[in-house]
Parts: structure tokens; C-alpha cells; sequence
């Protein structure tokens, strides 16, 4: 039953996001979501973002390009193309019903997008980060685990939301504690604020296009809205 909650509560967070609004122009307002966190300016009414989005995206896509085949090896190579243009293979399966089944449906979508992350991740997965993953790999292997999430708790279940939070605060307090005079900004700092870190690091060291990439997003112009807060590096006049 936690496990469903807590599974639960994942779903209505990435649905739902709670802020305050910070400024109306006339049928759209910005709304602040954090102390360093404000929107663009947004309709009344937005559709939901990231690979959600994407999927419903793909999944008309096919479904209006489908409309236009003139034969069974047409609408293949439609899929095929539609596939291949979001680094996806297309599926096997025994009749083209079923294929046409999957690339119509937004659910298989979005787990094919979640996959080639996941892929993209392991692939990249060098450096401190390969050592981070086998401090945690050693980690759950001294624990009984009995989920398939990256955190887990010395129960070996899933590391909920609620629960990686609290350990959150609980350490920006000592952090406060032991540096009084950061108290404030340290008491103020998000999750976000290591995403917006490694975008701005990402960015300086490669480019805007390689954060955007990094976070995930369909646009450039998301990270460099949203994420990218450090003005461009140039030289000195002398």
C-alpha cells in the first residue's frame, strides 16, 4: 500500500506544481514557484510539459501522417521516419495493426522516451557520476531490495518524495547551523537549484544546446528561459 502511495504522489506532483502569481498581463500571468523560480508568462490554461507533451505530440503526429498512406509500405516507412526522428526503433511485431496499435498511443510513447533517457544516461554515465553510481550500487547491495528505483531507503523500498525531502532539510539546517552567517541562502535552496547549476556549468563548458540536452527538454530556448541564469562569458576591453 506505500508503495501505491507513494507512487501516487509522484504522479499528482509531476501533474501539479503549486506557486503563487507574480504578475497578470491580461489573459496570462507569470506565477512564482520558488524563491528563484518565476514562469514565463503562461495562458490561464497550459498543457503539461516535458516528455508527457512529447508523446501526445509524437503519437498525433503518427496518427495525422497515417491518414496520408497510400499503401501498407507506406505507412511503414511513415513510422519508420517517425521513429527514427525521435531516436526511437520502431516496433516488431506480427501484423501491422498492432505496430500502428503502439505508434498511436501516447502511453507507448512516453515509456519509449523514458527509455532512450535512460539509455542516454548509462551512456554518459562516467566520471564522478560512475563513481556516485557504484558508491550506491555497493550501497543497496548490503540491503535487501525489493524495488527497481536508484534510491532506496535501509528497508530496501523506493525513497520517496516525502521522505528525500525531509533528509533535505534536515541537512540544510546542520549546513545553516554550521555556517551561520549562509544561513539564509542556505535555508532558501531547492532541488532546482543543482538542476540550474549543472545547466549554467553545462552551458559554459559546452553549450546552451548540450544543457538543454542534458535536462531533457524539447527547446533550447526552455533551458535558457528557465535554467540558464549566468550572463555570457567575454574578455576585457584592455
Amino acid at each position: 500500500m506505500n508503495a501505491d502511495l507513494s507512487d501516487l504522489l509522484r504522479l499528482l506532483q509531476n501533474l501539479i506544481r503549486l506557486g503563487t502569481i507574480a504578475e497578470v498581463k491580461g489573459a496570462k500571468a507569470r506565477v512564482r514557484l520558488g524563491p528563484t523560480l518565476t514562469t514565463e508568462w503562461l495562458k490561464w490554461a497550459t498543457r503539461r510539459a516535458g516528455s508527457t507533451r512529447t508523446a501526445e505530440r509524437a503519437a498525433a503526429g503518427v496518427t495525422k501522417m497515417l491518414w496520408m498512406a497510400v499503401s501498407d509500405t507506406h505507412a511503414l516507412q511513415i513510422m519508420e521516419n517517425e521513429c527514427a526522428s525521435y531516436g526511437i526503433e520502431l516496433p516488431e511485431f506480427d501484423t501491422m495493426t498492432d505496430t500502428i496499435a503502439r505508434l498511436v498511443d501516447a502511453r507507448w510513447w512516453r515509456r519509449q522516451l523514458r527509455k532512450r533517457v535512460k539509455r542516454a544516461f548509462e551512456a554518459g554515465n562516467t566520471g564522478e557520476l560512475a563513481k556516485l553510481m557504484e558508491r550506491i550500487r555497493t550501497r543497496k547491495a548490503t540491503h535487501n531490495v525489493v524495488t527497481s528505483a536508484l534510491l532506496t531507503n535501509m528497508h530496501g523500498k523506493r525513497l520517496t518524495t516525502p521522505a528525500l525531502r525531509s533528509q533535505f532539510d534536515a541537512a540544510k539546517k546542520q549546513a545553516a547551523s554550521h555556517v551561520p552567517e549562509l544561513a539564509q541562502e542556505i535555508m532558501e535552496f531547492w532541488f532546482y537549484n543543482l538542476r540550474a547549476k549543472a545547466a549554467d556549468d553545462t552551458s559554459d563548458d559546452r553549450s546552451d544546446q548540450a544543457a538543454s540536452d542534458l535536462l531533457g527538454h524539447d527547446s533550447v530556448k526552455t533551458t535558457q528561459r528557465h535554467y540558464l541564469r549566468r550572463g555570457k562569458i567575454v574578455a576585457p576591453t584592455k
